[in-house]
């Protein structure tokens, strides 16, 4: 299976082809970037991942994730403006580019975003009704309340993964944090976000390996802030670093802060991507990660 997690105001987009079952999968966060034919890591790259035999044959396009955060259980429409929401506008703007696409067969089979993704855990079960397995009986929360106490909305599907080997997607995927990188580069992994954004590769679908693109974080290493946000409670941390506090998985304090202690201590990528290249990890058969050693042309 591949997949992606943790898109409470983000979006999962998973490619797969219906002729060799071929699939490819990509986390939105909305950037400009990633919707731009000439940027490099954009929604035209993930495409070029296919052969012209597959696209003509057919791509199956499974989109999920973001909800509405201003919806109510009421009929009030007043707060519920789509075009002035960020998770809207990210899947508006994936279909929009998609249906703009000529030469290229893409076949819609999963659409659970915006309100269609949202749900008051207290008045339904979380369950998409797009024909979507959901691995869990609700949503991640980071609040206690019970059931009956809450009374905001929260998304039903934030992860998607799909089975390759027979197209079946499966939502909210409790995924161990050791299949996502090696202990001491989860915090690399995870400062991403503070980088440029556009679409990383994470995984060589040839070589069979994860892998870690060289990207710039220096401009972010703000050290005050840093240490600021460090000494925070994790409800405070939460409060004012996350986009959806009220929904966010028990991962994403933890991964936060491991990110900015990562940056502390590592303030300067080039010591960290020795030459520019890419960090390149493999299974090995106890199921641990390995590190191998890049080959740099340049060195010699």
């Amino acid at each position: 299976v591949i997949g992606s997690q943790d898109a409470t105001t983000c979006v999962i987009l998973i490619i797969r082809s219906t002729l060799t079952g071929k699939c490819s999968c990509a986390h939105y966060d909305g950037s400009r970037h990633q919707l731009t034919p000439t940027s490099q890591g954009s929604l035209f790259s993930q495409l070029n991942d296919f052969s012209q035999d597959e696209k003509i044959n057919g791509l199956d396009v499974f989109l999920a994730g973001g909800f509405n955060v201003n919806a109510s259980t009421s009929n009030d429409n007043n707060s519920n403006d789509s075009n002035s929401n960020h998770d809207y506008r990210i899947a508006r703007d994936l279909i929009n580019v998609m249906a703009k696409i000529s030469g290229i067969n893409l076949n819609l089979r999963l659409l659970c975003v915006w309100d269609l993704n949202t749900s008051f855990p207290s008045t339904s079960s979380a369950s998409c009704s797009c024909s979507c397995s959901s691995s869990s009986s609700s949503s991640s929360s980071s609040s206690s309340s019970s059931p009956s106490d809450v009374t905001f909305p929260v998304p039903l599907i934030n992860g998607l993964f799909i089975n390759l080997s027979n197209g079946e997607c499966y939502g909210n995927p409790v995924i161990p944090d050791e299949w996502r990188a090696p202990s001491s580069f989860m915090g690399l992994r995870s400062s991403r976000f503070l980088g440029p954004s556009y679409l990383s590769r994470c995984y060589d679908m040839n070589r069979d390996l994860m892998m870690i693109e060289p990207f710039d974080y220096s401009d972010h290493v703000d050290q005050s802030y840093l240490l600021l946000s460090l000494s925070l409670d994790d409800g405070t941390f939460l409060k004012y670093n996350s986009t959806s506090p009220l929904v966010e998985s028990g991962r994403f304090v933890p991964d936060s802060k491991r990110a900015y202690r990562f940056l502390l201590e590592h303030p300067r990528p080039q010591s960290v991507f020795k030459n520019n290249q890419p960090l390149l990890f493999q299974r090995t058969q106890s199921n641990q990660w390995n590190q191998l050693l890049v080959f740099d042309s340049k060195t010699n």
